[in-house]
């Protein structure tokens, strides 16, 4: 090798390792600066996130509160199943949320607005904080407990006043942080009072003046009525009601006192429901005037004690359900891949409508077959359509008598048939129903005449209503001129 190719190769040699340690600075001076910017953004929160043994982070996750607020103190705890409990003032079912809302409040708090480093006691009372507005101190296994006091809101910017224990400083923080924590113990009380968690319920009972049900079912089991004894309970219908209860507010609670029972009046309700679950028994009473302006008072006794409410008049209702609309409105069992023959017979006299269906070989589509007459194949789809129609009818939740003679004699008839002619479900369309337009009377599977609304069901009338759709025809003399 030339004296000039060395000379070459040690320039780039020399060229490559200065560029080299110039990227290993540049990215030991970005780590450092990303180092101490996470450390500074780790001290100016006001929860520092816990170190873990792997090396991470993670929040601190406090389970056990004590606020005092307004005069009120109001102790906290969080179960093993994610729900809160008050232990004090009494004890009483928790609004999980607020007291999420103050846990994850602490977490996000950033404590980079220092407005006092070492403030007099003048200055503390100037800012709300001698004595503090609120105090909130949370706390957990493993991790030292956390006491901040809130002062009063600065009507300047709504920036609000804070300091925690054993740091003297004063702080200023956003307005919503003094909201999310400076609760009053009725503010963190479970306002859903009217019912229970789907999770778990195993069995319900009401009694009210038009309506006396009860249903219970095995854990994973499907809902069965007990009284009346027999009859299947939907478990779709009976999950809706219990979450839309949930959404039934107490408007403000009461002390719970015999006085107050009784002028109230819950001790004699208009409606008495019973909740039962895996761990415990729920026992909801309602009562309300007689007048649509008087308020409605409800009385729960649970696991966690007795709670006195008043509610809206509208809980009234919410409460008192019928037993009609919980039942299985279930018309016809059949799965629609098992029909194998489909057969729809007019009222009265006359020739059936047979489709039947056709397994095509490997690689082939099925198809339908019209064969009452001259085997044609129909469409696919319209077809499909009817199955899924006649798979998804449920009777109206209507609490109708069914007449002496509900047409069910000549009526119009559909059978639907599977594997070597056996009858899956069988549909006949009665007289209509006075108290719905567009409803007949029919038999379900169990045997029972309900009403249901046929209008939406497209059953063919005739061969040609299976038939695929035809383009229209063109128009003569549409091309003249072109």
């Amino acid at each position: 090798m030339s004296a000039r190719s060395r000379t070459l190769w040690t320039l780039a040699g020399a060229a490559g390792l200065a560029l080299l340690l110039g990227l290993y600075a540049e990215l030991g001076v970005r780590r450092a600066e990303e180092k101490a910017a996470a450390a500074k953004e780790a001290s100016e929160k006001l929860v520092a996130p816990r170190a873990e043994p792997d090396g991470g982070t993670a929040l601190v996750r406090y389970d056990r509160l004590l606020v005092t607020a307004q005069g009120e103190t109001t102790e906290l705890g969080r179960l093993p199943d994610g729900a809160w409990v008050i232990s004090r003032p009494a004890r009483a079912r928790a609004d999980a949320r607020a007291a999420e809302d103050i846990v994850g409040m602490l977490q996000q708090v950033r404590l980079n607005r220092i407005l006092e480093e070492h403030p007099t006691d003048e200055d503390l009372r100037r800012y709300g904080l001698r004595p503090p507005s609120y105090t909130v101190t949370a706390s957990a296994d493993g991790v030292p407990p956390l006491t901040v006091e809130g002062g009063i809101e600065n009507s300047f910017d709504g920036s609000t006043y804070l300091r925690r224990a054993g740091d003297e400083r004063v702080y200023a923080v956003d307005a919503f942080t003094r909201a999310t924590l400076a609760k009053k113990t009725d503010e963190l009380r479970a306002h859903d009072v009217a019912g229970v968690r789907d999770l778990g319920l195993l069995g319900i009972s009401l009694k009210s003046a038009k309506h006396d049900w009860a249903i219970q079912r095995e854990p994973e089991k499907p809902w069965t009525f007990t009284r009346p004894p027999g009859a299947p309970a939907d478990g779709a219908a009976v999950s809706q009601w219990v979450a839309a209860l949930a959404q039934v507010r107490a408007e403000k609670f009461l002390v719970d006192s015999p006085a107050e029972r009784s002028r109230t009046g819950v001790e004699k309700p208009a409606v008495d429901v019973t909740f039962r679950r895996l761990e415990e028994t729920v026992r909801v009473r309602l009562q309300a005037g007689a007048k649509e302006t008087d308020p409605a008072y409800l009385l729960r006794e649970d696991a966690f004690g007795a709670v006195l409410a008043q509610m809206p008049r509208s809980a009234l209702a919410s409460l008192d359900k019928p037993a009609v609309e919980l039942r299985d409105r279930t018309v016809l069992s059949f799965r629609p891949d098992e029909v194998e023959r489909l057969r729809i017979l007019p009222a009265g006299e006359g020739p059936a409508m047979v489709v039947e269906r056709h397994r095509a070989d490997a690689g082939s589509a099925e198809q339908w077959l019209l064969v009452s007459r001259h085997p044609e194949v129909v469409s696919t789809a319209r077809v499909g359509a009817v199955l899924y129609g006649l798979s998804a009818l449920r009777s109206l939740p209507l609490d109708l008598t069914p007449p002496r003679d509900p047409g069910l004699g000549k009526a119009r008839t559909v059978l639907l048939e599977g594997a070597e002619g056996r009858v899956l479900a069988t549909l006949v369309l009665g007289s209509p129903v006075p108290a719905k337009e567009g409803a007949v009377w029919t038999r379900n599977a169990r045997g029972e005449v309900v009403p249901v609304e046929v209008r939406h069901l497209a059953l063919p009338a005739r061969p040609e209503d299976l038939m695929e759709p035809r383009p229209p025809a063109p128009v003569p003399g549409a091309d003249a001129g072109r």
